[in-house]
């Protein structure tokens, strides 16, 4: 369903009128026959943050408009105005790391009082220190870049792009000819360049490699080529199909993948080798895509940022459902979008002409940190995401404010992309002519150390 967020409002409470920067009201969906099944009345918390929450309050039959009184720790807080049976509220301006007992009163058909209550403990700052390793690659012998990587855990990293050396375009001794390399891992102790070749015509052939994606270690896919822990099965797609560049993958499954491509359109896998098309209705290039899937009810919400190269026409943030019908969040920023995170869907996170957070249901730029053109965003949660782009940019949110990390604006030119497990958070990209692989661990005191490592 559509989710419409209002505006901010005022509360009331008794001889005063005061601003409610506290709660923002969400109208999510509300019965409109009687012949619908009765709401069973609820309230529930459905994400938590340093300094917001998100609760759900499901109402009874009452009169609507209803008056809800607000209680946060026994302190009235006044009143607010609820216009349906099924209602998001924000709770904002709460203190990180602290428990809040919450109670919500109305008043059911008859005169009856209703009380809900509830008990939540914000979440604390992650930590900004990290310990950094730089790794290059190639260099000298044309122009190398890695464009995307997968973090299995901290001892299983897939990166992937072009990689040229002193060795490769060219025969070797025995008159073989040397392709470069599409694909670089790491095993806990160092990183080795591959090569996976794709079948063309009854031979294997080199292809630069732009995207990849990782449900644990014997479950990657290379693009179209799939990889099982053992052996590469590879997954033709019939000529059409794809009518652009692939920018970036997401899988709720293996066999349940979307590609964006280039032209505004999706590449869907739905299994037994099949691939669709879809069009989203825009003839904009999808730089990203992130969604979620929900493993007990198989449904899906899959988020995709688009903007034009030029950075002068549409910027948009597209979903698509379990059906792929096509819907947006309200962007409303004439400014860039190349990527784009988000938890549970309540909180958004966006990258592109500087660092976006949708923390309470409008997009607010990251204006405490330089504003650096940025390629993607990821995260563990929502006190805990990382942004990388232009210059070497690479910055982290720790659930209350931005910290860019200035030390590694030497060691890369462009971070394509970044991807964060736990206590490990990789980027890639380039730095002049070899390709860049940056990894950090989270560190205590005395961290953000940066060592070049060959």
């Amino acid at each position: 369903m559509a989710v419409t967020v209002s505006s901010f409002f005022r509360i009331k409470t008794t001889g005063l009128v005061l601003p409610f920067c506290m709660l923002l009201f969400v109208s999510m969906s509300c019965r409109h026959f009687p012949t619908e099944p009765a709401i069973t009345p609820s309230l529930s918390v459905e994400e938590v943050a340093c300094e917001q929450v998100w609760v759900k309050l499901k109402l009874p039959q009452v009169n609507f408009p209803a008056a809800v009184t607000v209680w946060q720790n026994d302190k009235n807080m006044g009143i607010i105005s609820v216009s349906s049976q099924d209602t998001m509220l924000v709770l904002r301006d709460l203190k990180p790391g602290t428990t809040y007992n919450y109670r919500l009163q109305t008043r059911a058909a008859g005169n009856g009082t209703i009380t809900y209550s509830m008990s939540f403990t914000t979440l604390n700052p992650t930590g900004n220190l990290f310990n950094w390793d730089v790794y290059y690659f190639g260099g000298g012998y044309g122009s190398c870049d890695l464009y995307d990587a997968a973090l299995i855990d901290e001892n299983n990293i897939w990166a992937v792009g072009e990689i040229y050396t002193k060795d490769t375009d060219k025969y070797d001794s025995l008159g073989n000819w040397v392709d470069p390399f599409n694909v670089v891992h790491w095993d806990g102790e160092k990183w080795t360049q591959m090569r996976i070749l794709f079948p063309s015509q009854g031979v294997y052939i080199y292809n630069t490699i732009n995207i990849l994606y990782g449900f644990n270690k014997n479950s990657i896919w290379f693009a179209n080529d799939y990889y099982d822990g053992t052996k590469y099965t590879f997954y033709p797609v019939l000529w059409g199909t794809f009518t652009s560049t692939g920018t970036k993958m997401w899988g709720a499954t293996k066999d349940d993948l979307y590609i964006a491509c280039n032209d505004g359109t999706i590449v869907r896998y739905l299994g037994n080798g099949q691939w669709r098309w879809l069009y989203t209705g825009v003839h904009v290039p999808i730089h990203d895509v992130f969604g979620l899937y929900n493993e007990t009810t198989g449904k899906k919400k899959v988020y995709l940022a688009l903007s034009n190269w030029a950075g002068t026409s549409a910027h948009k943030i597209l979903t698509l459902d379990s059906e792929d019908k096509v819907d947006s969040v309200k962007w409303g920023l004439d400014r860039s979008v190349y990527g784009i995170w988000t938890n549970k869907g309540n909180i958004f996170f966006a990258a592109g002409d500087g660092i976006f957070t949708n923390l309470n249901g409008s997009w607010e730029g990251a204006d405490a940190i330089p504003r650096i053109s940025t390629n993607s965003v990821r995260g563990n949660g929502v006190n805990d995401v990382f942004a990388c782009g232009d210059f070497g940019f690479l910055a982290h949110y720790n659930g209350v404010e931005w910290h860019y990390y200035s030390e590694l604006l030497q060691y890369a030119d462009i971070l394509n992309s970044i991807t964060v497990k736990n206590d490990c958070v990789i980027a890639v990209g380039f730095k002049n002519q070899s390709a860049v692989v940056i990894r950090g661990t989270r560190a205590g005191k005395g961290g953000r150390a940066v060592r070049i490592m060959h």
